[in-house]
């Protein structure tokens, strides 16, 4: 036979027991949280920097393209084309050049 005091000394192991276990399992998911925030958190600091940055170079072209008188309010089809590929190459000439 079991005695009372044998026996509330086993049922309070047994609760200890489970409390580790549950003390250990509510960590575990807090750092599953902090990791996942963590994660969050450097996505959206590298998504600022390249926003940054792709403001930057296009600042750095605004200063760097001079629109050509001719091109301000072209009549003809031909000079609008021609403004428009003068523009595509001075873009890609700063594209090769532009180091951040």
């Amino acid at each position: 036979m079991i005695t009372s005091k044998v026996a509330g000394g086993a049922v309070r192991e047994i609760a200890n027991v489970f409390d580790e276990r549950e003390l250990k399992m509510r960590r575990e998911r807090a750092q599953i949280e902090i990791d996942k925030a963590r994660e969050l958190e450097t996505i959206r600091l590298a998504k600022r920097a390249e926003e940054i940055a792709k403001a930057k170079k296009e600042a750095a072209f605004k200063r760097f393209y001079q629109k050509p008188d001719e091109c301000d309010q072209p009549e003809r089809h031909s000079i609008r084309v021609e403004c428009a590929n003068k523009y595509i190459r001075a873009r890609h000439e700063f594209d090769i050049a532009y180091q951040e």
